[in-house]
């Protein structure tokens, strides 16, 4: 209803609309946004169960194969198939939109950030994978030690930054971001000084701060 009042009043005009979504994407518009495009268009990632072939609903534990590519089972044909932990990854499958895991790249396409289901190597570092690589089994030079017998866990809920810490109440005062995410610097000198790590090691020098100051870090 909206759309077509403003069509009405501005017959032909360019007309622009913010934080848009694919679904609601109209000709002679331009949509902007941080959630569209064709990853963000869910239905391309419905997962059916390999053996009712029903469709394993939002909500639904899913379990994915751990050594069989592309297969996945409903809960009730998991336990009729005795499968075992050893067998398949339980998947929560609580997300009903799109999953992006900034600060994350895959090992394995190198793609960033990981979007969707991320995979984790428990028994390596730093080892995570996107789904598709992970049901491909690779093997990325880049990590010798990582063999394809190593169990995987996954993460379907973006950890918060990336894991790194987050000082949700302080903004950095040399480039004016909040709440400053990894390293925080304070200073010791100056009353109420922070800095990111970033501003730290650029030497931003905001008020009466000067790099020269002593920092000590908060994390």
């Amino acid at each position: 209803q909206m759309y077509h009042i403003v069509e009405r009043m501005v017959p032909g005009g360019r007309k622009i609309e913010l934080f848009s979504r694919n679904h609601n994407i109209r000709p002679g518009w331009l949509s902007l946004g941080n959630q569209v495009g064709e990853y963000f268009d869910w239905n391309h990632d419905l997962i059916s169960c390999d053996m009712c072939h029903s469709l394993i609903k939002t909500g639904s534990v899913r379990h994915k194969a751990r050594h069989v590519p592309d297969s996945d089972l409903c809960s009730s044909c998991y336990v009729k198939s005795g499968g075992t932990d050893d067998d398949y990854i339980e998947i929560p499958n609580i997300l009903d939109e799109m999953a992006f895991h900034q600060y994350f790249a895959c090992d394995g396409c190198n793609i960033k950030p990981i979007w969707g289901l991320r995979f984790h190597c428990t028994e390596c570092d730093d080892c995570d994978m996107c789904e598709l690589c992970f049901d491909a089994k690779l093997l990325p030079e880049h990590l010798p030690s990582h063999t394809a017998e190593h169990k995987f866990s996954v993460i379907e809920t973006p950890d918060l930054a990336g894991g790194m810490p987050v000082h949700g109440n302080v903004r950095c005062h040399g480039c004016m971001t909040k709440p400053i995410i990894g390293y925080r610097f304070v200073c010791a000198e100056c009353p109420n000084t922070d800095l990111c790590q970033k501003c730290f090691f650029l030497k931003k020098e905001p008020r009466n701060h000067l790099s020269s100051h002593r920092m000590e870090i908060a994390t």
